[in-house]
Parts: C-alpha cells; structure tokens; sequence
C-alpha cells in the first residue's frame, strides 16, 4: 500500500497531522579531501600574500555545506568570491589608512579604531545576512532579518555589563545571543524560534564552574605539593590531572549549550534535538589535539572533519514532512561587507 501525503491542516505553527517523522542530519565529507582543499588553500593564501583568502574561505564553506545533510539532501553555499574580494580590498584598504594614520597623527588613529570598534555590531548584521542570503537548503534560500539595535546591544553593550556584574549575567547575554541568532533567521518564508530557558543557561555555567573549581582544586593541590617540598614527583600527575579536569570543563561547557541552543531552536513549530555527548567530544578533543601536534599541524584539517562529523551525527529535525515541504521567499541580494570583514577581524558570535 502506498504511503499516503502528510495532511496539512490550519495550524501554521504545526502544519500537518499525525506522529512527525525524525529526519537526522548526517556529515559525509572524507578528512583527505578536506586535506587536499585545506593545503592547497593555505599555499595559494601565502604566495598571493593574503589575496587569495575570499576564494580559500568559499572552497572551505562549499566543502563542509555541500556534505552536511538533512535527510538525503545537502546544503549549499552559494557566494561569490569575486564579490567578496571587491569587498575584502576595501576593508584592507581601511586599515591601511588606519596604520598610516598612526605614523601622522595618533589622536585621529585612535579616533578611527574607535570608529571601527562601534561598527562591529554593524558588521555582524551584514555578515549575517550574508551568510544566511548565500545559505540554500533543497534550493531554498536562508535571511537574517535580526536588528542592528539589538546586535549593537549584545555585542557593544552586554560584555561591559557581563564585567560589570562579575560574570552574573554572562549566561543571560549568552541566552539572548543564541536567540538573536536563531529568530533572525528564515529559511523561505518560514522564520525559526528560540524557546531554550533562561535557568537552563544559568545551570550549564553553573556545571561548569563546579567542574572548573574541582581541576583548579588538584592544581593547587599538586602545586602545593611540589613548593612544600612533599613530593616533586606526585605533582605532576596532579597537574595533569587538573589540566584534563579543567578541558573537561569546557568540553562540558561546550557539548551542553550546542545541545541546549539546538534544542531550544524551532521551525514551523518542530524541533530540533541535539544530543552531543559530553564524553565523545572529550574523547575526540583530546585525539584531535595529540594527532594535530604531532603531525605539526598537518592533521588540523581530518580533525575538522571528524569534528563536523560527530556535531551533526548527534543532532535531528523533528518532522520529515516539514522538511519536504519548505515554501521559498524571493529576497535581495546581501553585499560582501560582512563576510570580507569577518575573514579579517575572525569575529565570534556563539
């Protein structure tokens, strides 16, 4: 008997009726491939002295979008990097100005990296919507409709008020981050939603520090230990030991809020479920960075690879029939600002 369609019925926020199917997301890039882009670029990036990183950053986004998959299809990534290197020349041509401006008159060169400070949160916007307009999913474009006002706030503002408050109100800002992030995205004429809590934040950073302060407790220990002149030899293990404790900590910081972020964020009223684990991604770090060391760098690329790999392996949709029927939005071209300047200024917005 054939399968019959998903009914769709008046409800915009949960379109169809009946049990949704799961539809898992999936990575299928191989590291050797990865490798071959990964040197090439870096090669090409050195002779050309720099100019070649708008071709390099797209090669690197194509190869990961085109093998991440949810279902059986792939994502694309769609600029131009003749559009971004027009752009990339003018960010570079500003802070040329900026440098010689520090031989003439170092009043006005400060002036200027004050200026270039306050446009960040401008920058972002535009590196967004960027991103998102040059994002496709089943030939569907991505937009980023989230406010400058709101990007000024989190990204001028809020570090200042997280000092101010000692920290308290780092897991707030980090909340309201990820939902700048989430709702200011549309994939056609859909926009997603952020439902994640503002306690289940608090509680990650809280697990966090618990487990940081246990490592930072064995290293004062083993440190003692080798000042008292009690044992030299029992020491280093305790520093080690911290040192694990302490990148178990951040693994730990890590894994819950990519579970929490995507767990929290909706489509059409479906969810997403992420279910990293905090031990796989431990596991992974520390085999990452050993082979990465040893091989003086050249493993970077393959542990980039399995890292994509184990992010997506554990992360879902809720709702197959969805996915199948994703309504597209016509939408204007994003300059190349925001992607030039964020392969510069390498800005973080997690």
């Amino acid at each position: 008997m054939e399968n019959q369609p998903p009914v769709i019925t008046e409800d915009a926020t949960r379109p169809f009726d009946g049990e949704p199917t799961p539809i898992a997301f999936g990575f299928a890039g191989r590291g050797l491939d990865f490798f071959h882009i990964w040197i090439v670029n870096l090669l090409l990036t050195a002779i050309t002295l720099g100019l070649y990183l708008p071709w390099a950053r797209v090669r690197v986004k194509r190869f990961f979008y085109e093998h991440t998959r949810l279902g059986e299809e792939p994502f694309a990534y769609l600029a131009d990097p003749r559009r971004i290197f027009k752009a990339y020349l003018l960010v570079i041509a500003a802070y040329l100005v900026l440098l010689a401006l520090e031989l003439v008159d170092p009043v006005l060169s400060t002036l200027g990296w004050v200026a270039v400070v306050l446009i960040i949160p401008w920058l972002i916007v535009k590196m967004l919507r960027f991103a998102a307009r040059n994002s496709a999913y089943r030939g569907i474009r991505f937009r980023f409709n989230g406010s400058t006002g709101e990007s000024y706030f989190l990204f001028l503002l809020a570090p200042l008020l997280t000092v101010l408050s000692l920290g308290i109100a780092a897991p707030y800002f980090h909340w309201r981050r990820h939902r700048f992030y989430a709702t200011g995205h549309f994939l056609g004429s859909d926009g997603f939603q952020f439902d994640a809590t503002i306690p289940s934040y608090y509680r990650v950073f809280l697990g966090t520090v618990l487990i940081a302060a246990a490592g930072g407790a064995i290293l004062f220990a083993a440190m003692f230990s080798f000042t008292a002149g009690i044992s030299a030899v029992l020491s280093w293990p305790g520093v080690i030991a911290a040192s694990a404790v302490i990148f178990y900590a951040l693994t730990y910081f890590r894994t819950r809020l990519y579970n929490l972020r995507w767990s929290g964020t909706s489509y059409r009223g479906y969810s997403f479920q992420a279910a990293l684990s905090v031990k796989d991604l431990f596991l992974l770090s520390i085999k990452n960075s050993v082979l990465t060391l040893l091989t003086l760098g050249l493993y970077y690329p393959v542990a980039q690879v399995r890292f994509a790999a184990l992010y997506l392996d554990a992360l879902e949709f809720e709702s197959a029939e969805v996915v199948e029927n994703i309504r597209g939005l016509a939408g204007e071209e994003e300059g190349a600002l925001g992607e030039a300047s964020d392969a510069l200024l390498d800005f973080d917005i997690a």
